[in-house]
């Protein structure tokens, strides 16, 4: 197992962040394995990032960090489910304050503690992530046009509910009916 010369090495509370705003969305389903886990990636839209995800195919949970040192070029992986899981455990359990991260082809390799620390080796699921950008809307031009597309669809409820049923809305500080 050779793993890379350069690791990457994030803040315990950072790591434990990531991993809970992320781990609910994690799949359970055996036959899209590639979904039971938390993708962990690099991006570089407007600044270094490191990006994690996790889908189950209903809901998807993404979480952003800046880029930890080291991380550059670092490929795409697919933490599994129960590393995710156990690694949360030694997260609270750990009193110091940086986790290394240590990847392979294959394997990933978490640090904690320093030297004599504990150390967690986990297999890495080896497929591909779907492309979750895709469903990710991008932001909105304006709010007029949210304004808009739900004076529209008000509408087409008023059209359709039976009379003297009011239908209430609110906007900010200001109510319509």
């Amino acid at each position: 197992m050779i793993f890379r010369p350069a690791s990457n090495c994030l803040p315990r509370q950072d790591l434990a962040e990531l991993i809970d705003r992320t781990r609910f969305a994690i799949s359970t389903e055996e036959t899209r394995y590639y979904l039971n886990g938390i993708f962990f990636h690099v991006s570089d839209d407007s600044e270094p990032v490191l990006k994690a995800a996790a889908t189950d195919g209903h809901r998807l949970a993404r979480f952003t960090l800046p880029r930890p040192d080291g991380a550059e070029g670092m490929p795409d992986v697919i933490v599994p489910r129960k590393a995710v899981a156990e690694l949360r455990k030694l997260l609270e359990e750990s009193l110091d304050g940086n986790v290394q991260i240590d990847l392979s082809a294959s394997k990933v390799r978490f640090t904690l503690g320093g030297e004599g620390g504990v150390v967690l080796t986990s297999k890495l699921i080896d497929g591909t992530f779907p492309d979750y950008s895709r469903v990710i809307r991008r932001a909105m031009t304006s709010s007029s046009s949210l304004i808009r597309r739900a004076s529209t669809r008000g509408s087409t409820v008023l059209r359709r509910s039976p009379p003297r049923r009011p239908v209430r809305s609110r906007w900010g500080s200001t109510r319509t009916r």
